[in-house]
C-alpha cells in the first residue's frame, strides 16, 4: 500500500490570537488547556501533516490459533484486537518488529491477506490548531453566534429541529456530562479502551512527541456541540476512536463506521481523516450510505489540492470546507475535486470538557454544522425518499462562495433554503393561528394572501350543488395521516383548519384540501402550505399565490 510523497517544505503559517482558536469557557471548572509554554501564537505547519502505517500494528482476518505455533513464538506475535464488524484482527509483535516486517513475515506462512494498520487523525491536530480557554462566556453566547444567523438556522429551527434523528460522532469522544448534551446524548463506545464511556479525556502527557500536550483534547465535544446547535433535537451517538492527541487508527474508525450502522443512526460525522484509501473504511461507508445514512467528512486543514483526504474523498461522502465569517473560502481549508459544500468553519464557540466552551477554527467545525442540517432534513424525509434526495437538496440549497481556488463551484450550506427546497417549513416565529376559509361556488379560484381568513371564491350555477364535503388533511390521500378538518359546507359557507391544535405535527406540513360531492365523488383536490409565523397560505412554496382550482359539476 503505498503513501504519498512526503510535501517538505510546504506551506508554514504562523496565526496569532485572532485567528488562534482563543477559546473561552463558561464560568464553570475551566476544561484542561493544551497551551504552549510561551503564550497563546498558534503555528502552523501543514509540513508534517501526512499520515502514515502504523509503525507496529498489522492487520487480518486470520486468528491467532491458525498462524503456525513457531512463528508466533519466534516473533512474539499477539492478538492486540478482534474487530467484530471488519471481520479483521490486529496484531503487533512483542520484538519490536515494524508492521512492514510483521506483514511480511505472516504473509509468507498463511493464505490471509495481512497490511498495515494506518495512522488517522483529526486535521486540527495535525495543523496544530488548539483550542484556549479564558472563562468568560456562556451557552447563551454560543446559540447567538453570528453564523447561525448567517446560515438561517433559526428561522429553520422553527419547524425543524432534527427531532428523533440519530447523528454518529466519531471523534475523541465527548464529555457525557456537559449540559449542553443533557438528554441528547443516548449512547456510545469507546474503541481504544474497549468499553462503553465515550469520555473525551486528556492523560497530560505528550504522547506524539510533537512538543504540545494533549491537543486534540475536547475536540468531539466541540465537534457535538456544533451538532447540537444546529440540530438541537437530534440525538448524539458517540464513538471514541482518537485519543487526546487527536490521533487514531483507521480500524477502529471502521469498526466505529459499522457500530453505528448496527445502532441505526441516520446521520455520521467525521471530522477526521487521512491521506491513504483504506479499504476496510472504504467498505464500511459504502455499507452506511446502502443503508441510507448520510457520511458527512472534512475535507482537512493543508489549504491545498494536493492531498485528497479520506473519508472526505470517497464520492458517497458529503465533503464539507471552510468559509470565514465574509463567506469567503479560508486559508486553511483544503480544496480538492472531492469539494461538496463549504460552512462557516472559523472562530466558532462551542462546548468543552468540563462544562465549559472554546473557539476553535478548522473543517471539522464546518462539517459538524452540515451534520446537524442533515439531521434536519432527516427529519423532513424519513424514510420517504431516499438518501440521494437528502445530499442532492443539501448541495444546490445556500449562497454561492466566490473565489473559490481551482474553479470550484460550491455553495455555503443555508438551512432555510434546504428546508424549504425539501418541502418542509421553515418560518420566523410566531405564534401558529386558525385559517378561515370561505367556500362560495363551484368553478373555483384559490387565493391567499397573508389573510386570516382566505376565500376559494367561485363562479357557477348554484342550482348545480348548494353543498360539497370539504376534507382537510395531512396526507394527500385523503384515508391518510391526519384529519384537520371535515365537514359539509355550503355555497358563500366556511369553514376553520385550526392548526394550533394540531399536538406535535403543527405546522410542519403541507395541508391538502379535498372538495367533493355529497355522494363522494372526488371534484377537488388542492394543496395549501403551512407558515408558522402567518395563517395557512395557498401554495407549494413558502409564500402566497394564486391557484385555479376546477370544480366538476356534480
Amino acid at each position: 500500500m503505498s503513501l504519498p510523497a512526503s510535501p517538505r517544505g510546504a506551506l508554514r503559517v504562523v496565526l496569532f490570537t485572532a485567528l488562534a482558536l482563543v477559546g473561552l469557557g463558561c464560568g464553570q471548572d475551566d476544561p484542561a488547556s493544551p497551551a504552549p509554554a510561551d503564550g497563546p501564537s498558534l503555528s502552523i505547519d501543514f509540513s508534517n501533516s501526512l499520515d502514515a502505517a502504523h509503525p507496529s500494528h498489522v492487520l487480518s482476518a486470520v486468528e491467532l490459533k491458525d498462524i503456525p505455533e513457531a512463528l508466533v513464538e519466534e516473533l512474539g506475535i499477539r492478538t492486540v484486537r478482534d474487530f467484530d464488524e471488519l471481520e479483521l484482527r490486529r496484531f503487533v509483535s512483542d520484538r519490536g518488529l515494524s508492521a512492514s516486517a510483521l506483514a511480511s513475515a505472516l504473509q509468507t506462512e498463511i493464505d490471509e491477506d495481512v497490511f498495515p494498520d494506518l495512522e488517522v487523525s483529526v486535521p486540527e491536530s495535525r495543523s496544530m490548531s488548539i483550542a484556549f480557554n479564558d472563562g468568560s462566556l456562556s451557552s447563551a453566547d454560543a446559540e447567538g453566534q453570528e453564523f447561525l444567523a448567517r446560515v438561517q438556522a433559526p428561522a429553520a429551527h422553527q419547524s425543524r429541529r432534527g427531532k428523533k434523528t440519530r447523528v454518529a460522532i466519531i471523534d475523541t469522544g465527548i464529555d457525557t456530562e456537559h449540559p449542553a448534551f443533557d438528554k441528547k446524548y443516548k449512547k456510545g463506545y469507546d474503541f481504544l479502551d474497549d468499553d462503553k464511556d465515550p469520555t473525551d479525556v486528556a492523560n497530560g502527557v505528550d504522547d506524539d512527541l510533537d512538543g504540545w500536550v494533549d491537543e486534540g483534547f475536547g475536540h468531539g465535544t466541540h465537534i457535538a456541540g456544533l451538532v447540537a446547535l444546529s440540530a438541537p433535537d437530534a440525538e448524539l451517538y458517540v464513538y471514541r476512536v482518537l485519543d487526546a492527541e487527536g490521533r487514531g487508527m483507521a480500524s477502529d474508525v471502521a469498526e466505529a463506521v459499522l457500530q453505528a450502522v448496527k445502532d441505526k443512526v441516520d446521520v455520521i460525522n467525521m471530522s477526521l481523516g487521512m491521506y491513504t484509501d483504506f479499504e476496510p473504511l472504504r467498505d464500511a461507508v459504502a455499507l452506511a450510505v446502502d443503508k441510507d445514512i448520510l457520511v458527512v467528512a472534512s475535507v482537512g486543514n493543508d489549504g491545498t489540492h494536493a492531498y485528497p483526504q479520506y473519508p472526505a474523498s470517497y464520492p458517497e461522502v458529503i465533503s464539507v470546507g471552510s468559509v470565514n465569517a465574509a463567506d469567503e473560502f479560508s486559508v486553511f481549508s483544503s480544496f480538492d475535486p472531492s469539494l461538496d459544500t463549504v460552512s462557516p468553519g472559523e472562530e466558532l464557540l462551542s462546548c468543552m470538557p468540563g462544562g465549559g466552551y472554546a473557539v476553535w477554527s478548522g473543517t471539522s467545525q464546518s462539517t459538524a454544522i452540515v451534520s446537524g442540517l442533515s439531521a434536519m432534513l432527516h427529519e423532513i424525509y424519513k424514510k420517504e425518499l431516499a438518501r440521494g434526495r437528502m445530499r442532492d437538496v443539501l448541495l444546490a440549497s445556500g449562497s454561492d462562495v466566490m473565489g473559490l481556488p481551482g474553479g470550484l463551484q460550491v455553495k455555503r450550506v443555508d438551512f432555510r433554503d434546504a428546508v424549504l427546497a425539501s418541502g418542509g417549513t421553515p418560518c420566523d416565529g410566531g405564534d401558529p393561528q386558525v385559517l378561515t376559509m370561505r367556500f362560495t361556488g363551484l368553478d373555483c379560484t384559490a387565493s391567499a394572501h397573508g389573510q386570516k381568513e382566505d376565500k376559494v371564491e367561485c363562479a357557477g350555477d348554484p342550482a348545480l350543488a348548494s353543498v360539497v364535503h370539504i376534507k382537510a388533511t395531512e396526507k394527500e390521500d385523503p384515508d391518510e395521516g391526519k384529519v384537520w378538518f371535515e365537514g359539509e359546507v355550503e355555497l358563500d359557507g366556511t369553514f376553520d383548519i385550526d392548526a394550533a391544535n394540531a399536538g406535535d405535527d403543527k405546522l410542519k406540513s403541507d395541508t391538502w384540501i379535498h372538495i367533493s360531492g355529497l355522494d363522494g365523488s372526488p371534484l377537488q383536490t388542492v394543496r395549501i402550505h403551512t407558515s408558522c409565523s402567518q395563517p395557512l397560505q395557498w401554495g407549494d412554496r413558502y409564500g402566497s399565490l394564486q391557484l385555479d382550482a376546477y370544480i366538476a359539476k356534480p
